[in-house]
């Protein structure tokens, strides 16, 4: 199985390794390397068969399946000094660290999958632990329309082999911060902690 990725607004895709995968309640532990982490909700896209070089028009063909989850991502600590700290400050305009990308258990999801059909949005809701339960910010974000997974599944068979299982995420918003101790729900079944 591999997972591609396409962040919010980019037309290039990155691959996480399989390990990126976890339950969708298992809490996510920071690790040492990453100063800190940043997360996007994600519509997630299971292919189906195999396909190379797929005309947009028959790319529905390739998946009956959908789920939703969590994109977590590492970002470098910084060292006085050193080029890390020259590539800290470039790096707040929004672009990923590579290394960050490939997280293990950094993509909490449901294990069961939906019709294309059945899911109409995805709500992502971030509680810190210093807010009460209604003080938590609950954000909608739409569906990507079939045009939008037809694009995808187009320009990624241009470049690899899909084959059946394979998974599609398509990011929902511009990377946000978490800091320790967030509770990140996608509702209604991923909830868990950044610690």
């Amino acid at each position: 199985m591999k997972l591609f990725a396409y962040p919010f607004g980019a037309d290039d895709f990155y691959m996480k390794p399989d390990t990126a995968l976890a339950k969708p309640t298992d809490d996510f532990f920071i690790p040492p390397i990453c100063a800190s982490i940043t997360y996007a909700a994600c519509y997630v896209v299971k292919i189906n068969r195999l396909g190379r070089s797929i005309n947009e028009k028959f790319a529905h063909r390739y998946y009956s399946e959908v789920n939703y989850g969590v994109c977590l991502y590492g970002h470098p600590k910084v060292f006085p000094g050193t080029r890390s700290e020259q590539k800290a400050d470039i790096r707040h305009d929004g672009s990923l660290w590579i290394p960050g990308l490939a997280l293990d258990y950094s993509l909490p999801m449901p294990r069961t999958y939906l019709g294309k059909d059945q899911l109409e949005q995805i709500s992502l809701q971030q509680n810190d632990n210093t807010l009460q339960p209604d003080d938590a910010q609950l954000q909608s974000f739409p569906i990507p329309s079939a045009q939008v997974v037809a694009k995808r599944i187009a320009h990624l068979s241009g470049f690899v082999y899909l084959k059946m299982g394979d998974l599609l995420l398509l990011e929902l918003h511009k990377p946000l911060p978490a800091e320790p101790g967030t509770r990140l729900r996608v509702l209604p079944e991923v909830d868990f902690c950044i610690k």
